[in-house]
């Protein structure tokens, strides 16, 4: 018999929603950035940074100050909400991301693209 391979899904991830997921320019939208803990202890950040790219240009971004600095067991955390009227044009290219470092040192990235 052969070794059967089991999807490993991380325990600990980044999940970051954009509403409206179709996002016309001038609207309003809002992008919620959320740390998701299915381990069976609390975790603690010590540091959170959001970088967003736009099309082909810097990033931008930096530091944030989260809304809280605990994830409770299987639970998801809510680290940031920005709510910001869209300028971009379509088919433009957008990227963002959140970086957390939790206490221990484990550093954590997850990424929302947008594509059109």
């Amino acid at each position: 018999g052969g070794l059967a391979l089991a999807k490993v899904t991380p325990k600990v991830k980044i999940v970051i929603e954009i509403e409206p997921p179709q996002v016309k320019k001038g609207e309003e939208v809002t992008v919620r950035y959320y740390l998701e803990n299915q381990t069976a202890g609390p975790l603690h950040v010590s540091d959170a940074l959001v970088l967003t790219v736009v099309g082909q240009g810097a990033t931008t971004g930096g530091k944030i100050e989260p809304k809280t600095k605990l994830a409770e067991p299987r639970g998801k955390a809510l680290l940031l909400e920005s709510r910001d009227a869209w300028l971009l044009d379509p088919g433009t290219d957008w990227k963002t991301t959140l970086k957390v470092v939790l206490a221990d040192g484990t550093v954590i990235t997850g990424s929302l693209q947008a594509r059109r």
